[in-house]
This record gives C-alpha cells, structure tokens and sequence, in this order.
C-alpha cells in the first residue's frame, strides 16, 4: 500500500512539473485587451525576450538635450549587429508619434557600426520642435528579424495618460512592436527638454547647426530695444534676444542701435553659463565701428524688414504687461542726437542658469566664475 502511494505520489509531481510551463506559456501570451485593459489593476507583462548579442544607441544633436520651440532635431542611432529597428516619441502632450520608418516604403534595416542620422541630408523633411514646454521621449527598438510596423501613418490616435510614462513605453513596445512572444530584441531611450521662449525675448533669425558633441553656453542681449545683432559678423535678430546655445570659446558680438550707433567686443562663452549683455556693458558710441565690412555696411536693420514683421505690436504688449522687474534704458533720443532715460519692465530670466559676474579683458569680456551676476 505504502509503495503505491508513493507511485502515487511520484506521478502526480510529474504531473505538475510538466503541466506548469503550460501554464506560464498561457500566461506569457496573453494579448491585450486595449478596450478593457486596467494598467493599475494588471501592470504590464513584457513578452520579448533581451537579446544579450545586440546593442542599440540614440542620442540627439544637443549634447545636453535642451530644446526651444521652433528648433530642428537630429536624431542618431547606431547598432552592433546588422538589424530592424523603429523609432517611435512621446511628445510633451503624450501623443505617440511614429519616426522610423517615416514611410511605409522605408527600409528599417540597417547595417551595424555605421551612425545613421534622421532626418538625413538627402530626406526633405525636418524634425521641428512644436512644444508645449515639457518632456519628450524617444524609444528606438532593435531585432535581427523583422520587426512589424503598426499603421500609424500620419498619426498614431495615441495619447499617453498613465501616470509612468516609461511603463506605457514598455506596454507600447510589448503591444505593437513584437511579431511574436518571446522575440529577442534590443531597446535604448533619449529625452529631448522643451523650453518655451521668454515672451519678452525675440527667436533669432540666423540658426546655426550644432553637433551632438558640441560644448555651448547661452547668451542674453536686452540692451538697447530693437537693436540690431550681429555674432561673428552674421546677423542674429534683434534685442531682446536670447541665444540658447552659442559655442564656447571666443565670440565677436556686434550691436547697432536704431540711431545708428555701434558697440563690439569680443565675448568668451562658458559651458553652461549664461552671458547677459545689458546697459551695464553694451554701450553704443557715434564712432565705433564694426571689424566686419559686411556689418559696416548693413549696420541697423529694421525688425519689420528683417525677419520681425510683428515687432511693433509685440514691443507694446511687453511695454503694457505687468512684469516685476524695471530697468532704466534708453527708449528713443531726439533730432539733437541726444538719448533720453526711460523705465522699461523685463520679466525674470527663467532660463538663465550659472550665471557669474563678467570681468573686462584685455581682449573682451568674459566670466569671472567668481560670485552670482545679478540679473535685474
């Protein structure tokens, strides 16, 4: 009797051990009901399997990944191995937005250890920032098989409203991306950070194209209103203007003022701080002229003329809203070429960061990197 219960019991082990990945095969392979589907209640269940001899990267063309509405991003990725990949972003609103392949017809496979960039120089469109202020996310996905490509051409229809962002990734990888469970892939994220433009500051006209390993600093000009600049003898826009990214190292800046007067000096541009040129240093003189013939030649430039069709009526809104700073500045001059003193209110710098007090050189201006600059 005691043998048979032993049997009994040998068998009924068995019985379990063979009837358990069964049961965790059913659970691997549960599809998702997106009708039905409770995230708080059910989490996710990632189905694809880490491929160990894979590896993707993606990065983006600012080093620090710091964006302003109206900017132009530059998307590189690289693989190890030989594979299919999909580029996909969650934008500052949520929306899910497909990147690559951009087309139905593109070719998502690419060849390992070449950096691939998107958009390239032969694709005619570009990758523009739209805003809100926020973050975006970037999620590229990498298998040696194929991989299936949803139809979310032009748009998705999804919009992110869980609290984790980073978990409705992995359900959107798991969900969308995976042409059966348990398919070895390969994954990497980046994030773009999406600032606003200060409303009393005008968006350069001049948008120089920066490397992913570019080193830059950013620079603030709000002296004189409406004045005209120029970087390095390239016409940038006019003041109040805020370069966001500027290289570092030495920089010749050029400033005509509506009455045709001149001020340039060379300016040294830290990593990560910000220069701010106001009364204090950018002072226009009758007879200072620019190094650059080209900057002597055009000198002033309207801003209606120029790349700010709408400057009048933005000068009168900032000059009416309630900001809590004011300086004194100089807002027009008379026939006798004399300039008159009046009070202008200018908002907070909220994106000025690392900011020290300038010092005067024998060859321009630079950070001391000693003490805060007061901004106001």
């Amino acid at each position: 009797m005691l043998r048979r219960m032993k049997l009994l019991t040998i068998l009924m082990t068995l019985i379990f051990l063979i009837s358990t990945p069964s049961m965790m095969a059913q659970n691997i392979s549960r599809q998702y009901d997106d009708d039905n589907y409770d995230s708080e209640k059910y989490g996710y269940e990632e189905r694809f399997r880490v491929d160990r001899y894979l590896d993707v990267e993606v990065w983006t063309n600012h080093n620090d990944g710091e964006y302003y509405e109206g900017d132009n991003v530059v998307i590189h990725y690289r693989v190890n191995r030989d594979a299919y990949i999909v580029i996909y972003s969650i934008d500052t609103r949520g929306r899910v937005n497909l990147l690559f392949p951009a087309d139905p017809t593109d070719n998502n496979y690419v060849e390992a250890g070449i950096t691939y960039r998107m958009p390239n120089n032969w694709d005619d469109y570009e990758l523009v920032v739209s805003g809100p202020e926020g973050v975006e996310n970037i999620q590229i996905i990498a298998s040696r098989e194929r991989i299936p490509i949803p139809d979310w051409y032009p748009v998705s229809g999804l919009v992110s409203d869980w609290d984790n962002r980073f978990e409705f990734m992995d359900y959107i990888n798991d969900r969308y991306f995976l042409k059966y469970n348990g398919q070895r892939m390969a994954y990497d994220r980046t994030a773009i950070y999406i600032e606003e433009w200060e409303d009393y500051y005008f968006q350069p006209v001049y948008h120089p194209v920066y490397h992913h390993w570019t080193l830059c600093g950013n620079v603030y000009l709000d002296y004189p209103w409406g004045s005209t600049v120029y970087v390095n003898g390239i016409y940038w826009g006019c003041t109040p203007l805020y370069l966001p990214r500027v290289y570092v190292g030495w920089h010749t800046f050029t400033v005509y003022d509506p009455w045709g007067y001149c001020w340039e000096s060379d300016i040294h541009v830290s990593r990560y701080h910000t220069i701010v040129l106001d009364n204090e240093i950018v002072r226009p003189g009758p007879h200072v002229q620019s190094k650059y013939k080209q900057v002597r030649t055009s000198g002033y430039r309207s801003p209606v003329k120029n790349g700010y069709p709408n400057f009048a009526a933005k000068k009168v809104s900032v000059m009416s809203s309630k900001l809590v700073t004011k300086k004194n500045v100089v807002i027009k001059t008379g026939k006798n070429g004399k300039a008159t003193t009046g009070v202008v209110t200018i908002s907070p710098k909220k994106n000025q960061r690392g900011s020290t007090a300038m010092i005067k050189t024998d060859r321009g201006w630079e950070t001391s990197g000693i003490g805060e600059r007061a901004t106001t």
